[in-house]
């Protein structure tokens, strides 16, 4: 999806602007997209956090652009999408509804089955 932002020239536009720090110059597209695809799933490791993203980037290209404002423009306008994941509890008794959340964890991709 990062993908599609990077081939419209207003669109670029528009997020840099919104996901500008108040105060600082305009941060670069570069920065925002590196962010971006920092966050794309690959294979061998679907989910990265904002923080994991963000831990490999180069603070100076971090300190005009706020992170935040940038994932909104991208949520908001359909470049990138918000994944909701929980941490499951897996020692304790087994119950029935233990066999349902490994099943659905199981077809999120979220935990291995044992």
């Amino acid at each position: 999806r990062a993908a599609l932002l990077a081939r419209s020239v207003d669109a670029q536009a528009a997020c840099v602007r919104h996901a500008k720090v108040a105060g600082q110059d305009t941060p670069h597209f570069k920065t925002v997209l590196e962010l971006f695809a920092r966050l794309e799933p690959r294979l061998g490791r679907p989910w990265t956090t904002v923080a994991e993203a963000k831990a490999g980037m180069d603070e100076a290209d971090l300190h005009d652009l706020d992170v935040r404002k940038a994932l909104q423009f991208a949520v908001l306008n359909g470049y990138a999408r918000r994944v909701h994941l929980f941490p499951v509890r897996r020692d304790g008794p087994a119950a029935e509804d233990d066999r349902h959340t490994e099943r659905l964890a199981a077809a999120l991709g979220v935990l291995p089955v044992a």
